[in-house]
């Protein structure tokens, strides 16, 4: 499978970010984890060409998700962000959209078929379908549904 795209997980939840780049490298994307602001802010200045998308968590230690990607806006402008949160509101997502011009927020847990699709979305990729057994949830069940369909995908691809 050729890489179209690289991809930066920012979760300082260690089994959360581990779960989220094995889904994100099941497409044609290649992912690598930070697990705080500092920490990805390092892997960014050290790459080559800029990453094409940063799936970031709000809550971290030291610093809000979305100050972060306001941050990588600025610098890297070409680079798309995805929030993920557990912590939604109103607030957060002004401050996303306003500061950090993020394309998507997207609500902890979050079924791993709307995540690939946002980031697809974000890389301008042609949309793909579920993973065969997989069903597209409706937008107010996407945002309900919990982690379980992540773990499940996962397992599956496990065998």
């Amino acid at each position: 499978m050729t890489t179209i795209a690289r991809v930066l997980v920012v979760d300082d939840d260690t089994a959360v970010a581990r779960l989220l780049a094995r889904l994100i490298e099941t497409r044609p994307y290649t992912c690598v984890v930070a697990h705080s602001a500092e920490e990805a802010l390092g892997v960014l200045e050290e790459a080559e060409e800029p990453y094409d998308v940063v799936v970031c968590d709000e809550c971290m230690p030291g610093a809000r998700g979305t100050d972060f990607l306001a941050f990588v806006r600025g610098r890297w402008p070409a680079t798309r962000s995805i929030l993920l949160t557990g912590h939604a509101s109103v607030e957060t997502a002004l401050r996303a959209v306003n500061r950090g011009q993020v394309l998507r927020i997207l609500t902890k847990p979050c079924p791993a078929e709307v995540l690939l699709e946002a980031i697809d979305v974000a890389v301008g990729a042609p949309q793909t379908k579920p993973a065969r057994g997989m069903v597209s949830p409706a937008p107010e069940q996407a945002a309900t549904s919990d982690f379980s369909s992540l773990q499940e995908h996962l397992q599956s691809l496990a065998g």
